[in-house]
């Protein structure tokens, strides 16, 4: 493995302990592993490089779209999307209508993972451990 596929397999190590999710098996070389991350309600194609800059293809989206709403694809209430890491900077790209439904409606896309529920809790005021509690 050449040191750039090292640091690709980091990105999607990184990427998969934000989310809590860890990578797909045979993701990348294996026919039937879809993608490269699935957390969520998401499946997730990653894109890494270390030059200044990473061509996004409509073949790539396809890839992705048809992995959640193809033929084979795992359908559901699951949404495609890509992360991408260009240089150390990390997007996302995701369809207009995913971003919409995130920004106009109130809904958990993602479960943080228990270590980053812990962390969450531990930096809150008892005051607002408190008010959380009531809100459940």
């Amino acid at each position: 493995m050449t040191a750039a596929q090292d640091r690709g397999r980091e990105f999607e190590a990184d990427w998969g302990d934000l989310i809590g999710e860890k990578p797909v098996r045979g993701s990348g070389n294996q026919w039937f592993a879809k993608l490269d991350i699935r957390g969520g309600q998401f499946l997730w194609s990653l894109k890494h490089t270390d030059k200044a800059s990473i061509t996004i293809r409509a073949e790539d989206i396809e890839e992705a779209r048809a992995a959640v709403q193809g033929p084979h694809g795992v359908g559901l209430n699951t949404m495609y999307g890509m992360a991408l890491s260009i240089q150390g900077y990390r997007c996302v790209l995701l369809p207009d209508t995913t971003f919409l439904t995130m920004v106009e409606e109130e809904v958990k896309f993602i479960t943080p993972s228990k270590s980053r529920r812990k962390r969450t809790l531990a930096d809150m005021t008892q005051l607002e451990r408190r008010a959380l509690a009531e809100e459940v």
